[in-house]
């Protein structure tokens, strides 16, 4: 029986009124529970799996043209009078090759991951962001060093077909960076403590 003056008694159950303790019953392994912040995060983590996704398949597409494609028609693409062409034919199986592993371990394998951990991220786990932002900051690098190779390369051969392609990264890179601010700003939200605040019947 309550020793507290019944004036003062809390009415009602009144620790249902408050949000689960952030990593207890309700609350999310290691997170705070869903917030606009988390949903936000999780739609763009989704979006960069379905880009990480589509990349993979032109990566694998390319590696399996390079490889049964007779080389003829391969060459007809590279400028005659560039330099090393014939070192050029002679490394093609080597970079389909290259290619396919590149397609499938640094694109596909991550999609499939990031598409796993989009649900986590949504229900606030932090470690689940934390993981997605590793993921995205490699792949996001990756993307951002071929962003500047192809740039170089198009201001080289002047050639409009390269320059759309460098576009078409740069907003990729642009949604990855979208991303990893959406991440970065769930995990900067702080959790509610769960606690009540202090009252007459509790300090």
């Amino acid at each position: 029986m309550s020793t507290l003056d019944p004036g003062l008694e809390p009415p009602g159950d009144w620790q249902s009124s408050y949000p689960p303790v952030p990593g207890g019953p309700g609350g999310g392994s290691g997170g705070g529970g869903p917030t606009e912040a988390t949903g936000k995060a999780a739609v763009y983590v989704w979006l960069c799996a379905g880009l990480s996704l589509a990349m993979s398949c032109c990566c694998v597409l390319s590696a399996i043209g390079m490889k049964y494609l007779p080389k003829g028609e391969l060459m007809r693409q590279v400028p005659a009078d560039m330099p090393n062409r014939d070192m050029i034919e002679q490394v093609l199986p080597m970079m389909a090759v290259a290619m396919g592993v590149a397609g499938v371990l640094l694109l596909l394998i991550p999609a499939v991951v990031l598409g796993v951990l989009g649900f986590t991220v949504r229900s606030g786990n932090r470690g689940a962001a934390i993981a997605s932002m590793v993921i995205l900051g490699i792949q996001g690098a990756a993307i951002g060093l071929l962003v500047v190779m192809n740039l170089i390369g198009s201001l080289v051969s002047r050639s409009a077909g390269d320059l759309l392609g460098v576009v078409i990264l740069a907003g990729v890179f642009a949604v990855y960076v979208k991303a990893m601010t959406a991440l970065w700003s769930s995990l900067s939200q702080k959790p509610h403590s769960g606690l009540p605040p202090a009252g007459p019947w509790g300090a």
